[in-house]
């Protein structure tokens, strides 16, 4: 019998970036949440492989896979008990790339922090300190908050698989860059292969890497990888190895955090969105209007990427000097971000006023493309926000919507706007996710909080 172990992976805010994320001229912000998906992984040696996944927070959550090692079929996960085709393909990229001689049991246990997806107001009333909630519906209509569960789920399940076969791939891998590239290639092929098509892939990459700025990979380097029904299971795993091994995917995971005493607060909204369609809308726009939307795209990036200077201005500001810095943040704490777009402090009034520019920049694509990425319900709750003291700015986050908001905030200061929020009728109905930003990515975890 294998070693128990288990990994956690976050989900996701994409802060700055949307809709551009999808070009690799672009880069984003995009910043690792407290959320968490965790997999605790065990296998023993046996006569067939067959991988079975449990996830006890979930009616009907138990999945079945089997694979063989040899013949046409090599590798490829075939479901035995339920559909799910995040873990079919993450199961068939991790043994196609591994290509196993040695069969197992496998079992690895899912467990999702209970921001992911929308809860049991009677479950949480009865088990209230209990860290993971239950609920009484299968996964598939339980709603989501749109964290990146899904870009979660398969990189946690990527680094379990491989850390089984594998360890020496996953050694140290906090710290091992060739080992991180290694698992986010493998989960960015996997993901759109479960999603029969490339996405830009931040998701997977903060799932992966944490709190990044983010340029995505050319899409054409997957090629058809993303339909292995095309290929005999050998040539696939063999394509799989070059893909993951010994390709240039050009992507940009550079690391960046917020600064001390600066917070993001998520408010999820529960309007409904459609993303696709939100993105389908945008790209023909795009389309039929190159020159200005070329216009409109470089106008949002210096905006986004005024942002990431600023947060970096800061960080510098609170090294060098952290008893001005101090002062700095007092004042994001006293004023409100309408306020702070004339203060005499130049670095507050500059990052409150890129929030301002990055939303003109929503605002305008929201106008001229027809998709509703800022819409007006949303623009009266991002300008009340903003009147609250501790809110230095906000927007709506990734590819906009109705779903929810996104406000960088002083840390301090975060109780007191819930509490002014709730006396305002504009933001009564805005439910304030207990999140908070974090740095790192993949992590190992201590199997004693499973037990």
């Amino acid at each position: 019998m294998s070693l128990k172990t288990a990994f956690s992976a976050p989900g996701k805010a994409l802060l700055a970036g949307g809709y551009l994320v999808l070009d690799p001229t672009y880069s984003a912000y995009v910043v690792a949440l407290s959320a968490r998906m965790h997999a605790v992984i065990q296998g023993t040696a046996s006569n067939a492989t067959t991988i079975t996944v449990n996830s006890p927070q979930f009616a009907e959550g138990t999945w079945e896979f089997s694979a063989e090692l040899t013949g046409a079929s090599a590798y490829r996960a075939k479901s035995l008990k339920n559909v799910n085709p995040f873990l079919e393909a993450t199961i068939t990229v991790l043994l196609s790339y591994i290509q196993p001689t040695s069969h197992y049991n496998i079992e690895i246990i899912i467990y999702s922090d209970d921001a992911f997806h929308s809860q049991d107001p009677e479950e949480l009333a009865k088990n209230p300190t209990k860290r993971f909630h239950n609920h009484k519906e299968p996964i598939s209509k339980v709603p989501k908050t749109g964290l990146g569960s899904s870009a979660a789920l398969v990189s946690v399940v990527t680094a379990a698989i491989l850390s089984h076969y594998k360890p020496e791939l996953t050694k140290d891998f906090t710290t091992n860059r060739t080992a991180l590239d290694r698992i986010h290639f493998l989960a960015q092929l996997a993901h759109c292969t479960a999603q029969k098509k490339i996405g830009s892939g931040f998701d997977v990459a903060s799932a992966v890497f944490g709190s990044i700025i983010y340029r995505r990979f050319v899409a054409s380097i997957l090629g058809d990888l993303t339909s292995f029904e095309k290929y005999e299971g050998p040539e696939y795993a063999s394509l799989v190895q070059t893909l993951i091994d010994s390709t240039n995917w050009g992507v940009r995971t550079d690391p960046i955090g917020l600064p001390a005493g600066l917070s993001l607060l998520m408010g999820d909204i529960s309007g409904g969105s459609e993303t696709p369609k939100l993105v389908s809308t945008v790209l023909q726009w795009r389309k039929d209007q190159p020159e200005r939307s070329l216009q409109v795209w470089t106008e949002l990036n210096n905006a986004n990427m005024g942002l990431v200077s600023l947060l970096d201005k800061f960080q510098k500001l609170h090294e060098s000097n952290p008893e001005l810095y101090n002062t700095v943040i007092e004042e994001a704490k006293r004023k409100s971000g309408s306020e702070l777009s004339t203060s005499n402090e130049v670095l507050l009034k500059e990052l409150a006023n890129s929030f301002s520019q990055i939303r003109k920049g929503l605002k305008t694509m929201t106008l001229e493309s027809g998709a509703p990425i800022e819409p007006e319900s949303q623009t009266v709750i991002l300008d009340e926000s903003t009147k609250l003291p501790g809110v230095i700015g906000g927007v709506v986050p990734g590819a906009g919507g109705y779903d929810a908001i996104c406000l960088l905030v002083a840390t301090d200061s975060v109780e007191s706007i819930k509490k002014q929020a709730a006396a305002n009728p504009a933001l009564q109905h805005v439910n304030w996710l207990d999140l908070h930003q974090e740095n790192i990515g993949l992590a190992c975890e201590d199997l004693n909080q499973y037990a």
